[in-house]
């Protein structure tokens, strides 16, 4: 009920923050904080191990 008295300024900064702390999720979980350069791999990770996760 809350997010009906907030402002459109605000909500876009929650979505943000929203998308801020599932990206960190992501890389914590399913990439174990490494940096990533082969982009095939990070498709790999992503199509099987997160889309399983949300299944």
């Amino acid at each position: 009920w809350a997010y009906a008295y907030i402002d459109p300024l605000q909500c876009a900064f929650l979505t943000n923050n929203y998308i801020k702390l599932w990206h960190n999720q992501l890389k914590a979980v399913y990439l174990q904080h490494t940096h990533n350069k082969c982009f095939d791999h990070l498709i790999f990770i992503l199509m099987n191990e997160v889309e399983f996760y949300f299944q």
